[in-house]
Parts: structure tokens; sequence; C-alpha cells
């Protein structure tokens, strides 16, 4: 995902609709033959995934026996089932997202429930426990695949049984904020933000009632040690990048209306899928012969106009959603679609022989970094300008346009991270002031007082912007090892596909630090994002 305004391709504040679903859509019209196969007037975005992050050793495959045979049809059926029971939950969310109506919104609670409550099933656990008990399993790769599912048995009821009173009561809270803050009709507006920022407050001092008691000294503190992040790490990494980005926007100009408008008349609405798709296919990519099954990309009434891409399911069905702006904004339309076409060959790619548990994103960070970096190709490279023919004068401004879009992006999310932290250290301080002052240390731009309540991630995605941060550092850090240290243009050769498909196959069967290394010879680190503002 990424926001932007017309000439600067940057938006310093996320959309509010920007959540963090992944998922696929279909397109409006393009009178574009080649393409018209694929294009349709719906949209949708989807729930994520639901599948579990689990890990598998390597293990020594024995010939079956029978009843290790039927153990394992009983196994591959109740994950049919289970995957199935995901599936129909992103296709109801899809279907509701398309048309917000209460028959669909029904739908999808009945869809939901059940897809949340596939384990809560006595007779199935019965079975399952019966195999165990009966069974003499010498395969070790069965024996734990079993052992999984008892467990997800027993996990639903310990659930169940020792339900958190003090979460439920949070959420609900959450809830009720975030069903006032989306019944505003002027969601950034003074009087809403007036009305919204004491029930952000209340949350924040609930959230941190609720971490207290879990032993943690503030909800931001939590919910780091819940993702596996170092708070020192975060500093550091935001004050390099804070100190290496803080005299671009005196060296560099914003993109003129003259080429925004010539960039515009070339391009036309009709071209854009046609001319990302060709992109992508310089780089080893035929997304026309993937499963990114449908494509919505403009603007229309009763349409979510947010900018997702969604796994429905996993390498068989992706959908990609935007709200482009060819007329307005056609640099930020085409590095948006740009960038959703990165997560759809992503969500695409997972290893075919991976389990459906892990076909899915190694990471948050990973997943945004991939989506930023092929986000900023077409201008980084001039690949876009040299494709619209323009002149290298107007390719100049493109590229100083997409290098300010990312300081300010990335300024404006350090911002807002460090607004939060502070936040939740002491939620009674002037948070306006606050905002103010951090607003003065990491922006290129002064928000007025009380613009942070616009930041709907306070309410329903906390501590996640350093999420942003990190993807920006990985996809710098990424670009320098695919281009090797930018000797190679990954938009003009096919071995692009294959230094990302080398990543895209592991799904979440590796983590971050283990692919990182392997890939680029390290784990994240800010030093190649960095160095590209000490030219």
């Amino acid at each position: 995902m990424q926001v932007s305004n017309n000439d600067r391709i940057s938006n310093i504040l996320l959309d509010k609709k920007d959540l963090t679903i992944k998922s696929k859509i279909k397109v409006q019209s393009t009178n574009e033959p080649k393409y018209n196969s694929l294009v349709q007037n719906t949209s949708a975005y989807v729930i994520p995934f639901l599948g579990r992050n689990t890990k598998t050793k390597k293990v020594l495959l024995q010939p079956l026996t029978k009843p290790e045979r039927d153990v394992k049809n009983a196994l591959d059926k109740l994950n049919k089932a289970s995957h199935q029971a995901e599936v129909d939950a992103n296709k109801a969310y899809w279907d509701y997202i398309i048309d917000n109506t209460p028959e669909k919104q029904a739908k999808l609670n009945e869809k939901e429930e059940k897809c949340n409550n596939f384990y809560n099933n006595e007779i199935l656990q019965e079975k399952f426990q019966k195999l165990k008990n009966n069974t003499k399993i010498k395969n070790p790769k069965l024996k734990a695949e079993l052992d999984e599912v008892l467990e997800n048995f027993n996990n639903f009821k310990s659930e169940e049984t020792n339900a958190d009173k003090d979460y439920e009561k949070l959420s609900k809270l959450e809830n009720d904020v975030q069903t006032k803050a989306n019944k505003f009709s002027n969601p950034e507006g003074v009087a809403y933000r007036n009305y919204i920022s004491k029930d952000i407050v209340k949350l924040v001092n609930a959230r941190n009632d609720y971490a207290k008691k879990k032993g943690y000294e503030n909800f931001y503190e939590m919910k780091l040690a819940e993702q596996g992040k170092d708070s020192k790490k975060l500093d550091s990494m935001f004050e390099k990048i804070a100190d290496a980005t803080k005299n671009v926007e005196n060296n560099k100009k914003s993109i003129s209306s003259e080429t925004i408008k010539l960039i515009a008349s070339r391009l036309g609405k009709n071209n854009i899928l046609g001319l990302c798709a060709d992109i992508y296919k310089d780089m080893g990519w035929n997304i026309m012969d993937m499963p990114i099954k449908s494509f919505d990309l403009f603007p229309r009434e009763n349409k979510i106009n947010s900018r997702q891409t969604n796994s429905i399911d996993p390498n068989n069905d992706v959908r990609v959603l935007a709200d482009l702006d060819i007329e307005n904004a056609p640099l930020f339309s085409v590095s948006t679609l740009m960038h959703e076409l990165g997560h759809a060959v992503h969500y695409s790619s997972f290893g075919e022989n991976l389990p459906i548990t892990q076909k899915t994103i190694t990471s948050e960070t990973m997943d945004e970094g991939i989506a930023l970096l092929m986000g900023s190709l077409a201008e980084k490279e001039g690949t876009l300008a040299k494709t619209l023919g323009l002149q290298e004068s107007a390719a100049q401004e493109i590229k100083d346009a997409s290098l300010l879009s990312k300081v300010d992006n990335i300024r404006a999310y350090i911002q807002v991270d460090r607004f939060e932290k502070a936040m939740y250290e002491n939620p009674n301080q002037d948070l306006n002031k606050l905002w103010k002052d951090c607003g003065k240390k990491y922006s290129n731009y002064r928000y007025s007082s009380l613009e942070w309540t616009d930041i709907d991630h306070f309410i329903h995605s906390p501590a996640y912007y350093h999420f942003y941060v990190e993807g920006e550092v990985m996809a710098e850090q990424l670009y320098n090892a695919a281009s090797k240290g930018g000797k190679v243009k990954l938009t003009e050769t096919k071995d692009t596909a294959k230094f990302f498909n080398n990543i895209f196959k592991y799904g979440s069967s590796r983590n971050e630090d283990e692919i990182l290394k392997q890939v680029t010879g390290k784990t994240l680190d800010v030093d190649a994002y960095c160095k590209q503002f000490r030219a």
C-alpha cells in the first residue's frame, strides 16, 4: 500500500482504509485488447489468509504403513476442509466490500464464525485422538502433523476455557472507538479531531493498564515484544535515517505541473495496466499467466477506494485493488500499481510443495519491503520516462520527485511512530504539543496540532508504523543486492524474477533474518538506505 499527492508522489499520512490486509480484485474496463480478459468492474478487499506460521524439520522419508496412510488421508481431508473455510471467509469478505449490504455482512459473519470456530468440534477431536492412540506411527513428519492438529483442537478449548476477560473488554473498547470513528462524516475535520481525541486517549490508558498487568511498562513496549522487535535497534535505525535525510528537501525539487500533465496525457487511463505488465514481463514475470484473477483499478461508486492486494487462496487466487487517478496523479498511479503487483507476484509464487500453512508472507517487513521496492522501480531506474518518450529533464524531475516521496514518507512514518511511543509512555501529556515536536524533529512538514487523531492505526493497528520504516530500509537493501550495487537495472533483466522468486518460494518456512542473510549477506541493515543520500 502507498499513498501520495499528485506532485510529490507522497502522502505523508496513510489513508484510513489502507489496512495491512492483502487480497485480490478485478479491474475496470480498459479498452486494451491484450488485457481485456482480466478487466472487470468489481472491487473489494479480503481478510488475510489465516494460516499458521509453522516450521518443519528435514526428516528421512519412510514408506507409510497401511494404518499410517489412513491417518494421512484423514489429515489431508481435515486440512483441505480447514483451508476451504478460510477461502470461503475471504471470498465473503470480498463480496461484502464490493457490495456493502446487510445481507453481505450477515454472510461474512457466518463464514468468519465458521472459519474461526473450525477446531471447535469435539467429534473431530475425538476422532483424531483415537487415531493417535490406536495407530503406531513411525514416520516423524506424519506424527508431527497429527500432533499439530490435536494441539489446534486443544488450543481452541484452552482459549475458550481461559478467556482473557481483560482482553475481551479491551477489544470491545477498541471496536467501540473504531465504530465511532467510522460513523463520522468528515474524518479529517476539526470537529472529528476534537470528537475522537479523548476516545483515543481513553483507549491508550486502557491498553497500558492491560500491558502493566502482563508485566510491561506500557502497551507499546508489549507490542514490540510480541513482534520480536528490539526497541533500541529501532531507536538507532530511526535516528540514522532522520540524520541521513534531513537535507534532502533542500537539494531536490518537486515535479512541475507541466510534467505531470505531459505524463498524464501520454500514459492514459487505458494504458497503465499494460505498461506495468510489460515492465514486470521485462523483469521475468508474466502477470497475465499468473493466478492474479482480477483487478479493480479506478474509483467508482459503492467501491472501497483504497490500494490493496488480497491473497484469497495463495498461489491460486490473488486480486488487486486500487484507486488510480491518471489525470491528477499519474506518477502515483504508476507507483501504486507497480507496488500492488509486487504483492501480487509475491502471493502467487510461494513454493508449490510448501504446506498450505506456510504459503504466506515471511514477515510484515519483508512483505512491504518487496512491494515498496517494486513500486519505486519505474521512477528509480528511468523506465517510465523512457517508455513514455520523455526528455532527460522530465526524467530527472521524476527521479527527484520519487526520492522526495521516499524521504517525505519515511520521515512521516518515523514521526508517527515516535509520537505513538511517547504517547504510550505518558498519555496524559499535551499530545498536541508532542505531535508538533515530533513533526519538527522528524518530518519535513509542520502538522496542525490535532492531526494525530487522523491516524486510524492508533485505533486498529497500534505499534505498526515501524513496519513501514523497516519496509523502506529492506527495499533498498534488497535493491542493492539484486542490482549488484546499482550496476544492473532490475527493470531490464529477467534475473530480477529469479532473485525474488528465491525469496518467495520459502513462504513462512524460513524467518526474515535467514532469508535476508542468504540473499544480501546480512540481516536488516540501514546502511544501504542511508547511502543513497550521501552522494
